[in-house]
């Protein structure tokens, strides 16, 4: 007797191959046979260097990317908006989980017409304070109608640490909310990162790697540099990013060194046979936002996981609640203001050190949301 498949759609107006987090998901979930899962997103127009994501149980839809120009953006919005609420009524899922406030109009007037006969999910990337959902008149009238049906419409919110979830909670007022909607959903590579290991301090010099966005203004990318081309003699720093600013991208081609090099981006899926090739991996943000005061960027697990120690900046005040230099991988807190004197070659001692073992693995924490929607789901 075949088993009727829980139909699941989950909204992510953003590109998927922007966000490795929602693929993971996406790959963890696909192993639940059970589930007839679409996914409703755009096209990635600003970069194709990225390769569409792709799964051969999962369905993908894409309509066209953000066009240009006042007309023709609100056009754009329309149309994915429209098209994903049409989908919605023609599939008929019991659970609808969205991303962000900029995914969630078409799950809200779904759940709003379908009440107690569909289930509404939905996961925040980052945390946005009150004011920043008045930078985009649509956003904020999405929002307007999230925070009405926050206390009573919502099956699960989670974000990715318990102080964004606290201060998310705090300005919505659901401190007292008694229900067990909340969770915490951090954004760990694959189990599979766990083979590429870095080989450390096989070599002459310590290799220092940075992948992400990078800007120049809100990280300490001219510290870092300067630095290490004066201690040229024992580092190298090399640079992956897809997602680069003028300045930042400008600096980095006036160093004429080799031990600077900027390699520019490269694929979630070469990522870690990457990684394994470095020592340290560089987190050197700026505290420019609470996002960034009070989160941990996917690069410190990625890091993490493939072996590497990491060196972030000490004024996440976040990341100082997983610092330690009593096992390795070591994560250190580094003042990059004043590098001069961080003794970098006792930070790279593993010396009667014990491993650490690492349980920051996408599996281990989609497994909760994939048991819910499996409740949640008819």
């Amino acid at each position: 007797m075949q088993v009727k498949k829980k139909k699941v759609v989950i909204i992510h107006f953003q590109p998927l191959e922007r966000f490795p987090p929602v693929m993971n998901l996406l790959d963890f979930l696909s192993s639940r046979k059970q589930m007839d899962i679409v996914v409703c997103t755009t096209k990635n127009k600003k970069d194709s260097r990225l390769k569409n994501y792709q799964n051969e149980v999962i369905t993908v839809i894409r309509t066209p990317g953000i066009i240009p120009g006042s007309m023709f953006r609100l056009f754009s919005y329309t149309r994915f908006y429209l098209h994903s609420l049409w989908l919605l009524f023609r599939k008929k899922p019991s659970v609808v989980l969205y991303f962000e406030t900029l995914s969630s109009w078409p799950a809200l007037i779904y759940k709003k017409l379908n009440k107690n006969r569909v289930n509404l999910l939905l996961h925040c990337h980052e945390y946005t304070s009150p004011g920043n959902y008045n930078d985009m008149w649509l956003v904020r009238q999405m929002h307007k109608m999230e925070t009405k049906m926050y206390p009573s419409y919502f099956n699960w919110i989670s974000h990715t640490n318990e102080v964004r979830m606290q201060q998310f909670k705090k300005d919505h007022d659901l401190l007292d909310t008694k229900t067990n909607i909340f969770h915490l959903m951090p954004n760990y590579p694959p189990k599979s990162w766990s083979k590429y290991q870095t080989n450390f301090g096989t070599s002459d010099k310590t290799r220092l790697v940075f992948v992400g966005s990078l800007g120049y203004d809100n990280m300490y990318l001219k510290e870092t540099v300067d630095w290490v081309l004066q201690n040229k003699a024992f580092l190298t720093m090399d640079i992956y990013a897809y997602n680069i600013d003028k300045k930042a991208q400008d600096f980095l081609n006036s160093i004429k060194d080799d031990s600077i090099h900027f390699y520019g981006g490269t694929t979630y899926e070469n990522l870690p046979q990457i990684l394994q090739k470095y020592d340290v991996g560089l987190v050197i943000y700026r505290p420019y936002n609470f996002n960034h005061t009070f989160g941990i960027s996917n690069k410190v697990y990625e890091y993490l996981a493939c072996g590497l120690d990491v060196w972030f900046s000490e004024d996440n005040k976040y990341m100082l609640t997983i610092a330690r230099e009593n096992s390795y991988p070591k994560i250190i807190a580094v003042d990059f203001n004043n590098l001069e004197n961080f003794d970098f070659k006792k930070a790279i001692k593993r010396d009667f050190l014990k491993p650490s073992p690492q349980k920051c693995y996408a599996e281990n924490i989609y497994q909760q949301l994939s048991n819910t929607i499996d409740l949640l789901a008819k």
